[in-house]
């Protein structure tokens, strides 16, 4: 499996096999945050489009995604979680909105 709609990867478990092929990810436009941990251990994740109708990223949503390189976070994101984008080694470039207004302590 390497591409797997959002509310299914929440169901998998934080350390198994699948969250580790997974490269690919889609977010339903009606969903309004990043859950917590929601893409940990997506190490094969290369780049992930999140939709204007995400207002949060909560904490540690993208740990140990190694293989990601380009995150562009959309104007209406105001918060962060901590450690959302931490130990992603590849991540080449982010585009943050002017619009965040709290970016936690260890995000990146």
């Amino acid at each position: 499996m390497t591409h797997i709609e959002y509310n299914d990867l929440i169901a998998l478990a934080f350390d198994s096999e699948e969250r580790r092929n997974v490269t690919s990810v889609h977010i339903p436009d009606t969903a309004t945050k990043i859950e917590y941990s929601a893409f940990v251990n997506c190490s094969a994740l290369i780049s992930i489009t999140i939709p204007p109708s995400i207002t949060e990223i909560r904490g540690y949503s993208f740990l140990n995604c190694s293989s990601l390189q380009t995150l562009v976070i959309p104007n209406w994101v105001t918060d962060i979680g901590s450690c959302a984008f931490n130990t992603c080694s590849s991540l080449e470039m982010i585009d943050l909105p002017n619009t965040i207004t709290d970016i936690a302590e260890g995000t990146f």
